[in-house]
């Protein structure tokens, strides 16, 4: 359901931009949840002010009441407006609804950037706080509050996290020469910055023959990132991501590999292996597997040790796992945000399986020539005014490196 009031006043913007900008402080540490803020207002006074901090913690307008009570401003909450960036919660989770605390201080006014759209949650807070008699407007800021939660509403309606897909390549399109070698096509502060984005997602994403080249770590080199951003990583409410690799047919030694020092890593292999089909035959190996159902099909889980876990997903496919199907298993793990590190065969499927929803492109000024490994290779189109388009979000240039972000 839709508010029946949706008439904004000129303060309704000044005091949601505010909820909006509290709402971005969790945008390192709320996921799965929704980055929210909440301004609570009487007579053009802020009277308290909060945003949600991480799952599980009071969310944003909770944290506002009690932010009000911090203030002495308590007995004023009676008859306020309230400002939030989503929906107010209306179900029992972690937390009680937001919904019914707003009711039980009488506030007289919610204004609602958008909704929620859990099916859990959607319209049922507006619907408690009308059945409450109180004034609802919905859609102030709408756009700019959906674009905070992008990956959010993505997940939420797909059951698929939201894909970002990041390349470091030459002006050539190259991700190394013809040799293999990539270090390093781009600059120090373009690999800094891509720090940044790896302490955005949940997971990250790459193929085992990326791990087997290359041997990456992973993880998140804290002190490349600026101080603000250092701290959030740093302190308590922060998650690392989690690592993923996708090893079809589990041919990867992880002994020696950086990749499984830290952090929580999943190899996703598949149930069609040689591996897989040989170590089932063995019955302490089968019984060691947890089964699981996906999308109406069997699969399995193995714990190898503490934090390191073997995922074995079905496919009719021999000699490829299913991308779609690998989605859904990060989905089950509450993955809003999936960031791609992967050579140019794995980015390929994911391009031309339309799964990419935003992609990072670090391009610097080199060369390295027509038989160095292209980045990816897109499926060639019969129009070219029908093939997939994406918009630009954002530029940055780092000396002679240039950052792209496109978004589908």
């Amino acid at each position: 359901m839709i508010a029946k009031n949706n008439l904004f006043l000129k303060e309704d913007i000044i005091y949601m931009k505010r909820a909006l900008k509290l709402a971005k402080k969790g945008l390192y540490t709320t996921s799965p949840n929704p980055c929210v803020g909440c301004v609570i207002v009487k007579d053009n006074v802020i009277l308290g002010e909060g945003y949600h901090k991480k799952a599980g913690l009071p969310h944003a307008e909770v944290n506002a009441l009690l932010n009000c009570k911090e203030n002495g401003n308590e007995d004023k909450i009676k008859g306020s407006t309230v400002y939030v960036t989503l929906e107010p919660c209306s179900h029992y989770g972690r937390t009680p609804p937001c919904a019914l605390a707003l009711v039980k201080h009488e506030v007289s006014r919610v204004v609602i950037a958008v909704l929620d759209p859990n099916p859990k949650v959607f319209g049922g807070g507006v619907k408690i706080l009308e059945d409450a008699n109180i004034e609802v407007c919905v859609g102030v800021l709408s756009d700019e509050a959906y674009a905070l939660n992008k990956e959010f509403f993505k997940s939420i309606k797909t059951n698929r996290p939201y894909v970002i897909a990041k390349s470091a390549m030459s002006l050539d399109g190259k991700i190394a020469n013809k040799d293999g070698l990539s270090k390093w096509i781009t600059n120090e502060k373009s690999r800094n910055y891509a720090q940044k984005t790896r302490a955005f997602v949940d997971c990250i994403l790459t193929s085992s023959k990326t791990v087997i080249d290359d041997n990456p770590r992973l993880n998140i080199r804290a002190n490349t990132l600026n101080a603000k951003l250092q701290s959030v990583v740093r302190g308590e409410y922060f998650t690392a991501p989690l690592k993923i690799i996708l090893d079809t047919n589990h041919s990867v030694c992880l002994d020696d590999k950086e990749i499984i020092k830290d952090g929580i890593l999943y190899r996703i292999a598949s149930t069609q292996s040689q591996y897989f089909k040989e170590q089932s035959k063995d019955s302490e190996f089968y019984a060691s597997l947890t089964s699981f159902t996906l999308e109406q099909k069997e699969c399995f889980l193995k714990k190898i040790k503490d934090n390191v876990y073997d995922v074995f997903l079905y496919t009719d496919k021999k000699e490829h796992l299913d991308l779609d199907l690998v989605l859904s298993y990060l989905n089950t793990l509450n993955v809003r945000r999936l960031l791609l590190e992967c050579g140019s065969t794995l980015l390929s499927s994911f391009i031309n399986e339309n799964l990419v929803d935003e992609h990072l492109v670090f391009m610097s000024s080199k060369f390295l020539g027509k038989d160095g490994i292209n980045a990816f290779f897109a499926n060639n189109v019969k129009d070219v005014n029908k093939c997939n388009e994406y918009s630009i979000k954002s530029v940055k240039i780092f000396d002679n490196d240039i950052v792209i972000d496109y978004m589908r």
